[in-house]
Parts: C-alpha cells; sequence; structure tokens
C-alpha cells in the first residue's frame, strides 16, 4: 500500500478501477471501467514497470494480471465503500457492452459484479443465469448458491410482479436441484412456493402443469 500511495493519482486510479475488475482484467474493460481522460496505454506501461502489474497474455486481447492476489486485494479495500457498489456497475456494464454477441462465458462474472452494484434487476437476472449455467454442469451446490444469494436479494425488496417472476425462476430451479439430489422435502418446498407465485401471476396453464409434474 506505502508502494500505491506513492503512485501519481492517475496511476492510482487506473490501479484502483482494476482491482474491481479482479486479478485479471481486460485492457477494453479497464477502458471502460476507468472513464477518465488517461493515456491507458503508458499508465499500464508504468504500472508494469513498478512491478504491480503484468501482460497476462496479448491475443485474443490484452490481458493483464496483478503480481499478487493479496496486492489487487489491498487496493481494492483502499476504495469507499460508497464509491465500490459504482465501480461494480460499471465492470458489469462494460462486460454486457463488450460482449453482447456471447455472454454465456461471464454469466458468472456479471453475477458477482452486478450483485455488488445497487442494480437490482441486473443481479437478479444474472444470479439465476448463473444459477441455470451451474445446474446445467451438474454443479448442483454452486447452482444452489447463486439460487439462494438470489434469493436473498429478492426477500429485500418490494413485492412487485418483476420480484416475483424473478423468485418464480429461482424456486422452480432450486426445486430442480433439490429432485436431481434427491432431496424430496426441499423441492416439494420450492415447487409449491413456485405453484403459488405462478397462480399469482397468471401464467399459462402450461407453466403450472409443469410445475405439478415436477411436484
Amino acid at each position: 500500500l506505502s508502494r500505491v500511495d506513492r503512485l501519481q493519482e492517475e496511476l492510482a486510479w487506473v490501479l484502483r478501477s482494476a482491482s474491481v475488475i479482479g486479478r485479471l482484467f481486460r485492457r477494453r474493460v479497464l477502458a471502460r471501467v476507468a472513464e477518465r481522460e488517461t493515456d491507458l496505454e503508458r499508465a499500464l506501461s508504468d504500472l508494469e514497470d513498478a512491478q504491480l502489474i503484468y501482460q497476462e497474455r496479448a491475443v485474443p486481447e490484452e490481458e493483464y494480471a496483478f503480481r499478487h492476489a493479496l496486492t489487487q486485494e489491498a487496493v481494492y479495500q483502499t476504495i469507499l465503500r460508497r464509491q465500490r457498489a459504482s465501480f461494480h456497475r460499471r465492470v458489469a456494464d462494460a462486460t454486457e457492452t463488450l460482449y453482447e454477441s456471447d455472454l454465456s462465458e461471464y454469466v458468472e462474472q456479471l453475477a458477482y459484479h452486478y450483485e455488488r452494484s445497487e442494480e437490482d434487476e441486473k443481479a437478479l437476472e444474472y444470479l439465476i443465469k448463473a444459477g441455470e449455467k451451474a445446474s446445467r454442469n451438474y454443479l448442483n451446490d454452486e447452482a444452489i448458491a447463486y439460487y439462494r444469494r438470489a434469493l436473498d436479494r429478492i426477500a429485500k425488496l418490494p413485492g412487485t410482479a418483476s420480484r416475483q417472476r424473478h423468485e418464480l425462476d429461482a424456486k422452480q430451479g432450486l426445486g430442480l436441484i433439490y429432485h436431481g439430489v434427491g432431496d424430496e422435502e426441499e423441492a416439494e418446498l420450492c415447487f409449491r412456493d413456485a405453484i403459488r407465485l405462478c397462480r399469482e401471476l397468471g401464467c399459462p396453464t402450461t407453466g403450472l402443469i409443469r410445475l405439478y409434474y415436477w411436484l
């Protein structure tokens, strides 16, 4: 941290912006997150000279890394808590825009950053997508964790139709996982909640039939 404190303000800003992205960060994303008018090429070169980061690869696009995970974490901790949500939103927005042609590779990153922002809708959207992706890959514990994090966030929101739709998706996803691993008690609770939400939302009959089938 003392080395970071001695950096020029422009370099420190770039380093803090990179720390929000993670130990590995892509130059294109960093350029959007930093936002300020910055000579990014010079800044990255200077940070490499300072032995704080290094270029991990150049193709298919430039990607850099902090030399030590603890450096990234220490720099991140210097960001005021009230500013972190804004940083995470910018990282998520940049990722979503730059890689919109195929976001399937980035749903976990988007879930992570939007969850730490104040964008409730986006956070729920990508937490549930990450849960679905983990479930398809038979990563049941990860999928359950994503769905549970989505439900924890939902519990803090006002009761709107959008909130109910997200809750329905999370409950149905959880029900399918619990059924698949043989935890029928938890599966039944999830499916009954999903049926209730489906009725409240006026879902098509086919949706209710599918839930009753699993129940």
